[in-house]
């Protein structure tokens, strides 16, 4: 499946809030091949500075899927039902 930005994906939201607290998911069409990935943040940890104190090494960071995949080809896969 293709990252670059030429191609429309088939994907929409999934979840919407019914106002009670709890969210209503809907059948989400499927990607096919060469679809473009949907853009959403991640929570990422990245490595900001060398060394053994991984509190200090690493921080939080927002990361789209533009920013990872953009102009790279890549498998994306699911595990039905998982969470």
């Amino acid at each position: 499946m293709g990252g670059g930005a030429s191609k429309k994906s088939n994907y929409s939201e999934g979840a919407s809030n019914n106002g009670g607290g709890q969210e209503q998911h809907k059948e989400q069409p499927r990607l096919k091949e060469g679809d473009t990935i949907p853009i959403v943040t991640i929570k990422a940890r990245v490595r900001i500075a060398p060394g053994e104190d991984h509190q200090k090494s690493f921080a939080w960071k927002d990361i789209t899927t533009e920013q990872l995949f953009k102009g790279k080809r890549i498998v994306m896969f699911s595990i039905p039902g998982g969470k």
